[in-house]
């Protein structure tokens, strides 16, 4: 019985693999994308993702293919599926704007496990559009003159953060700076559109927001197969998984979803409020 148990548990990762390199094959078969011209891959598996996401400088190969094979081509993923790099202006705003095209397996997992489904990331085709009507106001021309002065603010002591790094290591000793700039683009994000300094955010959640951002930053070759893989497993497996507990990456992930509501909720009860008080209605209306 124990030997039929461990046969059958080494059996499932090897069905899985089985079941993306078919469902890979067949998708290719038909797909378009394909015929774009694009530079070739030497690896099956990989593709081209180790040149894109694990180089040794960050551009080494996307710019020397831009020049070969222009604003637009083909690149390939893991399994051979086909992807489509777009630098042109012109063809990236009709992709972004019409219903024709979805998010990629990988970004529709990520946007999954990080958001709830009425989230703005995950709403599509009538939704989506009417919810980013109503945040357009908080990107007119007046609106965003009026953050110069907060991103200026922040811009400056991140710069006295960088040069007290960079006074600590006079020899350019390779120092990880992605804390303090993820710090700076939260403090940025939530005073503009919550009026909320990271102080106000709260330890508990500047803390988790760095943890999540340090865990999507992380690449290796083996975390690029199991993105490939796990990103064509269905939704309802990943609302069973994310629920286990002990697993901190999840545990990162269940409570970056509790804080955004909290602070959420918080914000439109204290917009809400000064509306009914008329203090500042506009404003306060406008935000909400």
């Amino acid at each position: 019985m124990d030997s039929l148990l461990r046969i059958l548990s080494a059996s499932v990762p090897l069905f899985l693999f089985l079941c993306v390199c078919i469902h890979y094959f067949r998708q290719n078969q038909k797909n378009v994308v394909a015929l774009i011209p694009g530079p070739p891959s030497d690896s099956w598996i990989f593709g081209h993702m180790k040149h894109l996401l694990l180089p040794a400088n960050y551009g080494d190969f996307e710019y020397t293919w831009q020049k070969e094979y222009g604003p637009v081509y083909r690149v390939k993923g893991c399994f051979g599926e086909d992807r489509l790099m777009l630098s042109d202006p012109l063809p990236l705003q009709h992709v972004l704007n019409t219903n024709f095209f979805t998010h990629g397996p990988a970004l529709a997992q990520a946007i999954s496990l990080a958001f709830d489904d009425k989230a703005v990331m995950a709403s599509h085709g009538s939704r989506h559009k009417r919810l980013r009507a109503a945040s357009q106001v908080g990107f007119t021309a007046s609106a965003v003159r009026g953050y110069q002065p907060l991103f200026e603010r922040v811009a400056f002591r991140l710069t006295e953060q960088l040069e007290k790094i960079c006074a600590l290591y006079p020899d350019g000793t390779p120092t990880d700076i992605l804390p303090i700039i993820a710090e700076a683009s939260l403090n940025s994000m939530s005073q503009a559109l919550l009026s909320y300094s990271t102080e106000e955010l709260g330890t508990d959640f500047v803390t988790n927001n760095a943890k999540v951002l340090s865990l999507a930053a992380t690449h290796s070759p083996t975390q690029l197969l199991a993105s490939a893989i796990t990103s064509r497993l269905p939704p309802w497996f990943w609302r069973f998984v994310t629920q286990l507990p002990g697993v901190p990456s999840f545990d990162l992930i269940r409570n970056a979803k509790l804080f955004a509501k909290q602070v959420g909720w918080k914000a439109i009860r204290e917009k809400l409020a000064a509306a009914r008080m008329q203090e500042g209605v506009s404003e306060s209306t406008e935000s909400v």
